[in-house]
């Protein structure tokens, strides 16, 4: 039962029963090309490959971070096992600080360590944050019910200590029936916190140690050591109360383009969904200049699969086909003539069958073996691109480790001379950016895959006998170790089987003695090599659009990917709500064939707009200096004009003759007459002309339920007071003590 009166507890967790209402479906939107069916498909399609490509990723991950989360987590149980003689030997009690360095700020790496010592070590672990430490109260108090609020056998309010005493935390750590091994303390952001307040909680924290074994897990998001950075901002004596050990998780781009390369370029894994070119430049560009983390690296990917499923309905056919009855079904005809005008446009039509309709060529009996042969086609030759990659990376590193320059500088040095003398590049992922150019080699001997294919040739026909043995050696080796599927797929025996003989020739010419005829033998076989892989790769490099008549099934090709989602322009969006706010509200409102359902009234002006719109409009037609007074009587006017407008609108809805549509035509006679304004007399029988503004303003005031011009008047001020302060909000208007009924505009040059 949780005690709602517990002072020391600033959150309380409720959980979600459920709800008694309907929840919406969800999915994408239903689309009159979709199949049978269509819409859940793709959503189940979506799903599944969504997850394998997340579950890759986050595999890749837990074997990348596995080695730190367990070093980190043997630290932490060593932190106490000295010798208690040496502890009570040191001048100062040390608090044991583990600092974990982690750039890419990954989330996934602090909830593993978390994981395993809650699950395994028996740990407690509790959380401090910045906000929580304003000054030395708030944060022992956050530290000590971080600790205590696990435990439901402590009661604070039977305690006579206050709520931020250390003393607190001791009572409660000896009165556990099992006492925790450790009490881990893990501060999110170090960077942020207040040094000041932080220097405090480390002396009260040290002087009670090891009656209590705390132990703090730093996590700093800077790329400087920790040592570096605690001695920057923490004097000499706090850090004597340091027992400070440091750890470095991996990141940054070397590890964001290793995540990515084995997710769609490694062979021994095969996505659902290829990204293409636009996609994987995008998500290049984006971590270069905000952020190559991991979080980042699958909301690009998430949303890449999420749109590549939500505009095509085709991709409903990812993973599975459906059945010919299925592809039959009425709602399917759609559906199926633009499979079977693809899949017809593709195949070379015998000259009896050229003139027949193309949607009858192929049986509809006949569809599903042939797409799932597309499918198996396609997946065919997106293995054979990153063949070519890694065939083209091993010629690569195999001239570096001879002497020679390799493909170029933009393909990076070796791995194992990176860290030496790393060769300059262009490009922060160079690697990447490799398999993007193969991606979008043509057929055009322009493009830059294809002056690197030539090169590699040019390379490979001036090797050295010892080092043509070497690369053949290697390259089968290498083609020997392939996946077995990947092997018997791609036919690598009969290229084997080639490259064999070719090594058996190699050494035969091949001796110790410099022989003429030996070394002209030796240049042929290096240039016939040379030319059958240049030729080989141009094979497998061919464009995935020509694998097959349905790429786009399973490839993303050039579409673009959506850069808003994830950098929005926020200026762009607040101006295009205020100007045209309609369309954020009809964006949806739209029937089964697209249009809007009320396009026939559409109307924009202004006294339609929100408040806020109609005074942001006034705001773009005043100067730099604005006078309240008049920005206010200009919204004024329209708001008059809108009571008007309203009340006219409410007359001919509640006229007999409009609701029941027997309204009667006039001559053009009366309807002149009916033109003219009608008179009233006044207290001296008079006649006085009644203006339309007079009738308006008389009709509005039965109508709006403001009878009175006072109240009326309020209602208006109240209006522009709220508007007013929208904007102000913000940031569009700046107040000067200069003028105080005048305020200066803060945006320009706005286009509608």
């Amino acid at each position: 039962m949780v005690n709602l009166d517990n002072s020391n507890e600033t959150v309380f967790y409720i959980p979600f029963e459920g709800s008694d209402e309907e929840q919406p479906e969800i999915g994408p939107e239903k689309s009159e090309l979709d199949a049978l069916d269509g819409q859940k498909m793709r959503w189940d399609a979506y799903k599944t490959s969504w997850v394998k490509c997340l579950n890759r990723v986050q595999a890749l991950v837990h074997t990348l971070y596995e080695p730190v989360v367990k070093e980190v987590v043997e630290k932490i149980e060593i932190a106490y096992d000295c010798d208690p003689e040496i502890l009570s030997a040191l001048p100062y009690p040390e608090l044991p600080v583990i600092a974990v360095t982690n750039p890419s700020t990954d989330s996934l790496f602090l909830s593993s360590v978390i994981s395993k010592l809650s699950d395994e070590n028996q740990h407690i672990v509790a959380h401090l944050y910045p906000s929580d430490c304003s000054n030395i109260s708030n944060a022992m108090k956050s530290i000590i019910s971080g600790f205590t609020s696990i435990s439901g056998a402590f009661k604070g309010s039977s305690r006579s200590l206050a709520s931020y005493d250390i003393g607190v935390l001791e009572s409660w750590y000896q009165a556990q029936d099992v006492p925790p091994s450790k009490l881990v303390l893990l501060l999110h952001d170090f960077e942020q916190f207040d040094p000041g307040v932080i220097q405090d909680v480390i002396h009260v924290c040290s002087l009670n140690v090891p009656r209590i074994p705390l132990i703090f897990l730093v996590s700093l998001s800077s790329s400087q050591s920790p040592s570096s950075y605690f001695h920057t901002a923490y004097p000499r004596s706090t850090l004597k109360q340091l027992q400070l050990k440091s750890v470095v998780v991996p990141g940054g781009p070397q590890v964001f383009e290793d995540i990515i390369l084995k997710t769609f370029v490694d062979l021994s894994f095969d996505p659902d969904v290829v990204l293409g070119p636009a996609t994987l430049e995008h998500l290049t560009e984006y971590a270069a200049r905000f952020n190559h983390s991991v979080d980042a690296l699958l909301n690009i990917f998430q949303l890449a699969h999420f749109k590549h499923f939500l505009l095509n309905p085709l991709t409903a056919l990812v993973q599975s086909t459906p059945s010919a009855i299925a592809l039959e079904d009425t709602a399917s005809s759609t559906f199926c003539d633009i499979l079977m005008t693809r899949l017809n446009d593709s195949m070379e039509l015998d000259s009896d069958t050229e003139n027949q309709n193309n949607t009858k060529t192929i049986p509809v009996l006949d569809m599903p073996k042939i797409i799932d042969g597309e499918r198996n086609k396609f997946r065919s030759r997106v293995r054979e691109m990153r063949l070519s990659y890694r065939l083209l990376r091993l010629i690569h590193e195999f001239l570096l480790a001879r002497g020679y320059k390799g493909l170029g500088p933009h393909w990076g040095g070796s791995p194992s001379t990176l860290n030496a003398t790393p060769l300059p590049t262009s490009t922060a992922y160079p690697r990447l950016q490799i398999f993007i150019d193969l991606l979008q080699r043509d057929s055009s001997e322009n493009s830059q895959a294809s002056k690197d294919i030539r090169y590699a040739r040019i390379l490979l026909a001036k090797l050295k006998p010892e080092e043509l043995r070497a690369f053949l050696d290697d390259l089968i080796q290498y083609l020997l170790g392939l996946p077995d599927e990947v092997f018997d797929e791609l036919d690598i025996s009969d290229v084997v089987g080639v490259l064999g003989k070719w090594l058996e020739e190699a050494d035969a010419a091949y001796t110790v003695d410099e022989d003429e005829s030996n070394d002209v033998a030796v240049k042929k076989l290096a240039e016939r090599l040379a030319k059958w892989i240049s030729e080989y790769l141009r094979t497998l490099t061919n464009s995935l659009e020509e694998a097959s008549p349905l790429w786009d099934v399973w490839y993303t090709g050039m579409a673009p990917f959506p850069s808003e989602t994830v950098n929005p322009s926020v200026r762009a969006s607040v101006l295009a709500g205020l100007l045209r706010p309609t369309e954020f509200t009809e964006a949806n409102d739209v029937d089964g064939t697209g249009s809007k359902p009320n396009a026939d009234e559409d109307d924009d002006s202004l006294w339609r707009l929100p408040d806020t719109s109609i005074l942001f409009h006034r705001y773009l037609e005043s100067g730099k200096m604005i006078n309240v007074y008049d920005w206010f009587e200009s919204f004024h006017a329209v708001l008059g004009l809108q009571r008007r407008e309203e009340a006219k609108e409410k007359e001919k809805k509640s006229s007999p003759n409009t609701r029941k549509g027997r309204g009667k035509s006039t001559s053009p006679k009366k309807r002149r007459t009916a033109l003219k304004s009608p008179v009233k007399l006044n207290s001296k029988g008079k006649a006085r002309e009644v203006t339309q503004e007079d009738e308006d303003a008389a009709e509005g005031s039965k109508d709006d339920g403001f009878a009175d011009d006072e109240k009326w008047k309020l209602v208006v001020q109240a209006r522009f007071i709220r508007a007013l302060h929208e904007l102000d909000f913000l940031g569009f208007v700046k107040h000067t003590r200069r003028k105080p009924d005048h305020v200066l505009r803060t945006v320009f040059e706005v286009s509608e």
